[in-house]
């Protein structure tokens, strides 16, 4: 079993993994599993400069695994997966670009994104998963910002204040 699948319970509660390099349509999945509510996730690992690629195709995973998901209930049933229950896709990378924060991002909680790097544990290496936090949707220009209250108009075509320039009286009256 892979490090990864004896790890991933650490950031999807109660993942048990049933299978690992799954053929799917066209390409594999890396890791399939089942949590202990019942819901079916699949993971796919890569490697520095595979984070894009790997949250389109893992979009294109969880499309072609979700309508199987009946023919996995009949042939084990003893997985749990629960009738309902959609497909998660997890997608482990060393790190994600800005694109695919903003694709996984669009997609919304059916994905998550999965950091992985390994740390020194005295002479071994342990792998280390650290699930990335979505980023707050982007607000439309302007939409959380008040309205800038209109200022009382000024006299001056530039827009300034009297107070803004400093004139004197007598220095003000030129202008009249």
């Amino acid at each position: 079993m892979s490090a990864a699948a004896t790890r991933l319970h650490r950031v999807v509660s109660g993942f048990r993994p049933v299978a690992e390099d799954l053929l799917a349509d066209v390409s594999r999945i890396d890791l399939f599993g089942v949590t202990d509510d019942g819901q079916a996730v699949l993971a796919l690992v890569g490697d520095r400069g595979d984070d894009l690629t790997l949250v389109a195709r893992a979009l294109a995973q969880r499309e072609w695994l979700t309508p199987r998901l009946a023919d996995w209930r009949k042939l084990a049933p003893n997985l749990g997966l629960r009738p309902d229950a959609r497909v998660r896709a997890l997608v482990l990378c060393p790190e994600f670009g800005a694109e695919a924060r903003a694709a996984a991002r669009a997609v919304g909680p059916g994905i998550a994104l999965v950091t992985w790097r390994y740390l020194r544990n005295g002479s071994d290496a342990d792998l280390f998963l650290e699930p990335i936090a979505p980023a707050p949707p982007v607000a439309a220009a302007g939409a959380d910002r008040p309205e800038p209250e209109s200022p009382s108009p000024s006299p001056f075509r530039s827009g300034l204040s009297e107070s803004d320039l400093g004139l004197t009286p007598a220095e003000r009256a030129e202008f009249d």
